[in-house]
């Protein structure tokens, strides 16, 4: 049979209610890009930023056999939300990509 050990078992619950109560990264982004869009925060070096940790994102966490075929999809994506935000058709092709 195996030993018991109450401290441990303590631990364990401190360590998971500890964790439970971290924030998910993505949800700490999200709720950041969307405080920094009612700041008064300069448009283009918000732009800027966010072109950067996109190219981080490809080149630190993206397999290089993916790479370019994920960037590609990026581009693509960026023109249909800007063509949906403005009332475009949906239908209007994209950048030759």
């Amino acid at each position: 049979m195996p030993r018991h050990f109450p401290a441990v078992d303590g631990l364990a619950r401190q360590a998971a209610d500890a964790a439970s109560l971290v924030e998910d990264p993505l949800a700490a982004l999200a709720r950041d890009i969307h405080a920094s869009m009612q700041s008064q925060a300069d448009a283009y070096r918000m732009l800027g930023l966010l072109v950067e940790a996109t190219a981080q994102v490809l080149r630190i966490r993206i397999p290089p056999q993916r790479q370019a075929s994920t960037a590609l999809a990026i581009v693509a994506m960026l023109h249909h939300r800007i063509r949906a935000l403005a009332g475009g058709q949906e239908e209007t092709p994209g950048p030759e990509l």
